[in-house]
Parts: C-alpha cells; sequence; structure tokens
C-alpha cells in the first residue's frame, strides 16, 4: 500500500508536467482560456505545493493538507517570480522553472519523518460532514462568483488591477516600470501591487492572452477557494474542532468585509484581498504552533507569513504587529 501511494506520489506530477509542457507552450491545444488558467494555476502553485508538505509537513491530512500545499507552492513561486524580477528576467520563465522542481522533487527519494499530527494538532482525513460542508459552501460561493462575475463599479479598483496585470502579462516583467506614467521608471511602482498581481499575469500571458477580463472570474473561484479552506483548517487547528472552522467559514464568506453584500471575494485579483487566505493560515499555523510546537507547523507560518507579505505590504506591517504583540505578552507573564 505503501509502495502504491509512493509510485502515485511519482507518477501522477510527472504526468502533470507532460501535460503543462505541452499546453504552456501550445495554449491553443485548449480551447477554454479560463480553464487553462486554472490549470496552469493548479500546476504551478500547487502540484509543487503538494510535494512540499509531503516532505515538511508529513502529518498534514484533508483541509490542512490543502491549505499547507496552497501556502507553500505560493511561497515557492512568489519566490521564483521574486528572483526572476531582482535579475530583470522574462517572469515566463516559471514555466521551466517550476517543472524542473516538481521533477526533482517527484524522483527525489524522501526521508520518512514520523508525522506530526498527533501533537501538532494536523488533524486527520477522515471526511465528516464538516467536510462536506465546507465543499458545500465552496460550491456555492463559486456559482456565486460565476453569476455575479464584477461588475467593475466606478467607487471600485478592479479595472486599475486589470490593467496592471494586463500589463504584467504584455511585458513579461513582474514589476512593471511603466504603467500610471510614461517615465519614472520604480519611482513610479505602485507599492500596493506584488507578486500576487506578477503570477496573475505571468499565468495570462502563458495562456497566450492579455486581457485579465478573460480571466478575472478564475481568480476570484480560486482565491476564495483557499480563503473558505484557510478559515475552515483554523478553526481546527486552533480550537481543534472542524465544526468550529466551518461555522468560521460559514459567518466569514457572509459577514467579513462587508460579505455576500460588497461582494469581496469576487475582486480576489486584488493583493491585499488575495493575500487573506495566506494571512489567515499564517495566524492558524504560528497559534498552532505556539501551543503545540513542532517544525512543521513552524516551517507552514513562515511559508504562509512570507505568501501574505508578497501579496500585498499591509499584510507584513499587520503580522509584525501581531508577532510583536505575543512576543510581549509572552515577556510580560
Amino acid at each position: 500500500d505503501c509502495t502504491m501511494g509512493s509510485y502515485r506520489w511519482k507518477a501522477l506530477p510527472l504526468a502533470l508536467t507532460a501535460l503543462f509542457a505541452a499546453l504552456s507552450f501550445y495554449p491553443a491545444l485548449c480551447p477554454s482560456r479560463g480553464v487553462l488558467f486554472l490549470f496552469f494555476f493548479g500546476y504551478l502553485v500547487l502540484v509543487p505545493g503538494a510535494l512540499l508538505a509531503r516532505r515538511f509537513a508529513p502529518g498534514a491530512r484533508g483541509a490542512v493538507l490543502a491549505l499547507a500545499s496552497f501556502v507553500l507552492g505560493t511561497a515557492a513561486v512568489f519566490a521564483a517570480l521574486f528572483v526572476l524580477a531582482l535579475f530583470r528576467l522574462d517572469i515566463t520563465l516559471i514555466r521551466i522553472i517550476v517543472p524542473a522542481a516538481v521533477v526533482a522533487l517527484a524522483v527525489a527519494k524522501r526521508r520518512e519523518a514520523e508525522p506530526e499530527h498527533a501533537r501538532t494538532g494536523m488533524r486527520d482525513g477522515r471526511v465528516g460532514a464538516p467536510a462536506l460542508g465546507v465543499l458545500v459552501l465552496i460550491a456555492i460561493v463559486s456559482a456565486l462568483v460565476l453569476r455575479a462575475e464584477d461588475p467593475i463599479l466606478y467607487t471600485a479598483d478592479s479595472a486599475d488591477h486589470m490593467a496592471y496585470i494586463r500589463t504584467v502579462a504584455r511585458t513579461h516583467e513582474a514589476l512593471p516600470d511603466r504603467f500610471y506614467y510614461a517615465d519614472g521608471g520604480m519611482l513610479t511602482r505602485d507599492i500596493r501591487k506584488g507578486m500576487a498581481h506578477s503570477l496573475w499575469g505571468a499565468l495570462l500571458a502563458l495562456t497566450g492572452g492579455r486581457d485579465a477580463v478573460e480571466v478575472w472570474t478564475c481568480i476570484a473561484l480560486a482565491g476564495s477557494a483557499f480563503f473558505i479552506i484557510a478559515v475552515y483548517a483554523a478553526g481546527m487547528l486552533v480550537f481543534g474542532s472542524a465544526w468550529i472552522g466551518l461555522a468560521a467559514a460559514a459567518l466569514a464568506v457572509l459577514l467579513y468585509d462587508g460579505g455576500l453584500a460588497k461582494l469581496s471575494l469576487v475582486s480576489m485579483g486584488a493583493g491585499y484581498i488575495f493575500g487573506r487566505a495566506p494571512y489567515v493560515a499564517a495566524l492558524a499555523f504560528g497559534l498552532s504552533w505556539i501551543t503545540t510546537g513542532g517544525r512543521s507547523l513552524l516551517i507552514l507560518a513562515v511559508a504562509a507569513a512570507f505568501a501574505a507579505s508578497c501579496s500585498q505590504v499591509t499584510h507584513s506591517g499587520v503580522l509584525l504587529f501581531v508577532v510583536a504583540y505575543f512576543t510581549y505578552s509572552a515577556h510580560a507573564h
């Protein structure tokens, strides 16, 4: 059984790598740009993230494993994009960098480690009523996102983010020098824009498209799903109850940041809104590590904090405040 499981962990990533290679160089093979965009997101973020989670968080199961794969994969691809931006290289090089890393992780021999879920709060993967409830919640939100799309109101800044992602896709630059103004270089860069925009622009460029409107709803689908998973997993990790996680996820959808009335889950293309999922994950993994310890939780907390900070600089400031608060509290008591 272990041999079959190990074989699947090698065969599936290699098969997905072959499919990704074909579609990334010949995107016309897929008739739907939206489906292609979501597949590229899944391969470039979730596949390497799952392989990293298998090594650094072997005790993760179910929603915690999904969240671990998301934060590790997001942190890894953000780091790759940052290096490409640092050396002013074409960001579509991730279609070579990430597959090489996936193949290396898939074929490399993994040192077996004792799962830490028993003492770190990582739960098993049994499918129960709360897990099914989360899946239903994700399905409902996805249907609402597809129906609402984005109204692109004059009071919102969706058009601004779409224009920036289009510029990234057109120039293949992670942080374009020219966007609002013709000249100015680095001084005109928008501090609100981060690696999330670079990721969306790179994925859009790989699909052969340039117009972010075509994939805006796809960004919302991916972002809203993992925000719900993050809140649900946080309830499991911090409170040890899947039911609390389900209640928290439902309340977050209905009430947080205006809830459904504000359509905040539709605007995941904005770096701050997308960064809420890794931000919640950083808090959940961090608090769980403080209370129970464990190398896996510390690695996941750091990766999630890095991903959130790269999404939008505001998250780094909030996380620094939280760390300072707990540090002060620990010394005070």
